[in-house]
């Protein structure tokens, strides 16, 4: 992810442009990789009770709710982009049940305002709902090659 970002994303401080760089990487392993990914790390989110618990935490439910929405992109985009451009577009893509999820984490990843929750076990929840929603929808609506 990170070479793929510095050559198509990259600003040349000196040297070559980055588009120019002596390397490649294949798409299809990378989202072969990034499948894989989401269906063990990120739904282990889902099942194991000490990955269950960061969520009471809120560097938990960003780091769960806009990693994982990183990986949507990039299935609906087949493009790179960062955690806080991935949530905002998700409000634009996903159903609206899930937008305050999405609010939450981009409020706590730029700092502010007070949570959207009244208690953090009931957010925690919701951030598990919302991983399994995440998870099925991307494995049932965005074909790739399994390379």
């Amino acid at each position: 992810r990170t070479a793929w970002v510095l050559k198509y994303h990259g600003l040349a401080l000196t040297g070559p442009e980055p588009q120019e760089l002596n390397f490649s990487m294949d798409w299809d392993s990378f989202m072969a990789a990034t499948r894989e990914n989401l269906n063990t790390y990120w739904a282990r989110f889902t099942q194991e009770p000490t990955r269950m618990a960061w969520l009471l935490s809120d560097y938990g439910v960003q780091w769960v709710v806009l990693g994982v929405l990183r990986q949507f992109y990039t299935f609906k985009e087949q493009d790179i982009t960062s955690k806080t451009c991935a949530g905002e577009y998700a409000v634009e893509h996903l159903p609206e049940r899930w937008h305050r999820m999405i609010q939450e984490a981009l409020n706590i990843r730029n700092q502010t305002n007070s949570s959207l929750y009244r208690l953090r076990i009931i957010r925690a929840v919701e951030a598990v709902r919302f991983l399994k929603f995440v998870i099925h929808f991307c494995n049932t609506n965005f074909v790739y090659r399994n390379v």
